[in-house]
């Protein structure tokens, strides 16, 4: 079986290098993540790309939003992050959306 026969949804790569403001849940509040970018994103979830930070852990809730370009209202999507991998100071984060909203692509 290969690695697209596995996958829950099919990735889309529509925006990937995009830059995104996004937030990570630190306390009682939201922190920025600086660096971040999207990778991929499916109507399970999103792949981002973004700057170490030591505050980063599996579980926390990250609100990110993007302008498309296309309307001037920016789309609003909070994740809960699954996996993290680091490489030389930057990370790339797999989240699940935190209600589903199929159909609807980022």
């Amino acid at each position: 079986m290969d690695d697209h026969e596995r996958r829950k949804y099919l990735r889309d790569d529509q925006f990937t290098g995009k830059l995104l403001e996004a937030f990570m849940e630190e306390g009682h509040g939201y922190i920025s993540m600086t660096g971040a970018v999207l990778i991929n994103h499916s109507d399970g979830g999103i792949q981002v790309g973004a700057d170490m930070n030591p505050n980063l852990a599996v579980g926390k809730v990250v609100i990110v939003s993007l302008n498309d370009g296309l309307s001037p209202e920016k789309k609003r999507i909070e994740t809960v992050i699954v996996w993290i991998s680091e490489n030389d100071g930057k990370v790339r984060l797999g989240c699940e959306f935190t209600y589903p909203i199929m159909g609807i692509h980022f």
